[in-house]
This record gives structure tokens, sequence and C-alpha cells, in this order.
């Protein structure tokens, strides 16, 4: 495959993941499936992985934050 073709996929799963949380930007939507993927053994749903990003301004560069005892 080409890195077209996979730019094209990485896109489609972003917007697809973009519309099932309802964002219109783009970075949130990457940024929830790379906490997904890093996430995955815990079996966390999308709304618990989307309640821990931290984003914006005033976190320290902190994108996320979850912690398990």
């Amino acid at each position: 495959m080409s890195n077209e073709t996979y730019k094209a996929l990485i896109e489609n799963v972003v917007d697809e993941r973009a519309k099932e949380l309802g964002l219109t930007d783009k970075s949130e939507a990457f940024a929830n499936i790379a906490n997904s993927l890093l996430l995955e053994p815990f079996d966390l749903s999308v709304d618990e992985i989307d309640a821990g990003d931290t984003d914006g301004n005033g976190d320290g560069q902190i994108d996320a934050l979850y912690i398990y005892w």
C-alpha cells in the first residue's frame, strides 16, 4: 500500500470517530483514537476515554489523564 492509501484510511477512521463523538476538531478525534489504542487492555468505552481528555488551555501540556489502582 502507498502512503496515500494509509493516509486515506487514517483520515476515514478519524472522521468516523469525530462523528461518533460529535466533534468538529479532528485532532481531538485523533487523540481519542490514540488513547483508546493505548488503553485497550482496560476495556474502556469511547465515552470513558473521552472523559479522560484534558486537552486545552492551562493543562500543562497534559492531553489525557487516567488513573488506575
